[in-house]
């Protein structure tokens, strides 16, 4: 991977991060303009890794991908995220999504 590729995904990392910590002390109420904006960049932050996941396992076909532990962990992630937006009802999955940030 080039050094372009990890600095971008860096940087999404943190602006994810930084997103976490924004609903965290401003804890929008449900229905207003901050907790949708909020929500979407959710998704879209999720669809972004789960796109990179998804070349990251197509360049490094399952042994490699399996082999290497933060490939596991972003899977594991990624996964973790997907259910939380799928099914956000389910107790403490949205605890787990923050592994991602």
């Amino acid at each position: 991977e080039s050094d372009w590729y990890q600095r971008f995904f860096a940087v999404l990392i943190g602006i994810n991060f930084a997103t976490y910590i924004v609903e965290s002390q401003v804890q929008p109420a449900p229905g207003t303009e901050t907790e949708s904006a909020i929500h979407q960049l959710d998704i879209l932050f999720t669809a972004v890794f789960a796109v990179e996941l998804v070349l990251n396992l197509a360049a490094n076909w399952f042994a490699r991908f399996f082999a290497c532990g933060w490939s596991v962990f972003d899977l594991a992630v990624i996964t973790v995220a997907v259910v939380d937006l799928a099914l956000p009802t389910v107790p403490g999955v949205s605890l787990l999504r923050l592994a991602r940030g």
